[in-house]
C-alpha cells in the first residue's frame, strides 16, 4: 500500500519538471527570437517547425545546444521567402 502511495506522489513531481521543462524551452526560443530579428521575417511555420525538431531532439535553440537561423530559400528566383531552420551543433549532438 505504501509502495503505491510513493508512486503517486512521484507523478505531481514529473508533471511539474514536464511544465517548468516547456516554460524554460518557450523562453529560449523568445529570447532567440528577441536576439535574431531576423527570424521574424520568416514563415510561422518554419519558426514552428525548427522549434518542434529542437524539442524533438531534446535541445535548446540558445546558440551552443543549437541555433533556430533564417535561410533565404528562394535567393536564386528573387522572391522574398524566408524560413527558420534548426542547426544542432555540436554541443547539442554530444547530449
Amino acid at each position: 500500500s505504501s509502495i503505491s502511495m510513493n508512486a503517486m506522489d512521484l507523478k505531481p513531481t514529473r508533471f511539474r519538471v514536464a511544465q517548468e521543462t516547456a516554460a524554460r524551452f518557450v523562453r529560449v526560443v523568445m529570447t532567440a527570437l528577441h536576439n535574431n530579428p531576423k527570424l521574424l521575417r520568416c514563415t510561422r511555420q518554419s519558426l514552428f517547425n525548427a522549434a518542434m525538431l529542437a524539442a524533438q531532439d531534446g535541445l535548446l535553440p540558445d546558440g551552443r545546444d543549437g541555433a533556430i537561423v533564417p535561410y533565404n530559400e528562394d535567393a536564386e528566383s528573387g522572391a522574398a521567402s524566408e524560413t527558420a531552420r534548426w542547426m544542432p551543433m555540436k554541443r547539442g549532438a554530444r547530449q
